[in-house]
């Protein structure tokens, strides 16, 4: 079975929080399953930190989204993500679309980022690689290892 990574970016913990529990209820998935990644409670610097709390998923996404979503937590946003098999991944990513993340797309071009760095994720300089089929502008996809690309 086919497992993909999503993720969501939110500004505030409470959205991300209401977003975590409808997928709990709605997927029947455990407490772990669904993490919340948020600037709150860390005494080391903010890369050592998001290396500890990415973990065991820490190559689950390309470094450019890493960057993008490192900088966003740093300014008080908050990111959930999960694992799931490809068969929930729509579902999923409707659920945390009906609690308005950040559009993800927008957000990369205003900062100049998408223009600013080569795309590390079409390479094999990378395990894993946004799925450009299954993203969307508020919720990134994310494939490890050779598998292509799938609607979800």
């Amino acid at each position: 079975m086919t497992t993909r990574t999503i993720a969501g970016l939110f500004d505030t913990r409470a959205e991300a929080e209401r977003a975590a529990e409808d997928l709990r209820r709605e997927l029947a998935l455990g407490t772990g399953q669904v993490r919340i990644h948020a600037p709150e409670h860390h005494e080391e610097g903010l890369l050592d930190w998001l290396a500890r709390i990415w973990r065991p998923e820490a190559d689950f996404m390309p470094p450019e989204d890493r960057d993008l979503l490192a900088e966003a937590i740093r300014h008080g946003g908050c990111v959930v993500s999960l694992e799931l098999p490809d068969v929930q991944t729509g579902k999923a990513m409707d659920i945390m679309e009906r609690h308005h993340p950040v559009d993800l797309d927008a957000h990369e071009a205003q900062s100049g980022r998408a223009a600013a760095r080569p795309d590390l994720s079409a390479t094999e300089q990378h395990p894993a690689r946004r799925d450009p089929v299954g993203s969307r502008p508020r919720v990134r996809s994310y494939l490890r290892g050779a598998g292509g690309p799938t609607r979800s």
